[in-house]
């Protein structure tokens, strides 16, 4: 729950009702993209909250292996290859 949301006082599906005539503006203008692009997903069906941190944890997990070299990368250290 955002700040802005517990701030209110409002439910979630109440905050969202005032905000929308505001987002709805935004994304009509054409000028915020991403934003437009990120509102649109989110009117997607959504996924459970369980589901929602699985997905987002799966993202920080592909995201460290990214970063990690490979393991065919004769340059990195002894120790951090795979053993044969």
């Amino acid at each position: 729950m955002t700040k802005e949301l517990r701030r209110s006082g409002l439910s979630e599906s109440e905050w969202m009702a005032r905000s929308h005539p505001y987002v709805d503006q935004l994304v009509k203008s054409g000028e915020y993209p991403i934003f437009t692009k990120i509102v649109t997903q989110a009117r997607q069906p959504h996924l459970s909250r369980d589901d929602q941190f699985r997905d987002g944890l799966q993202r920080v997990f592909d995201c460290i292996a990214a970063a990690l070299p490979s393991v065919a990368d004769p340059g990195q250290p002894s120790e951090l290859r795979s053993p044969q």
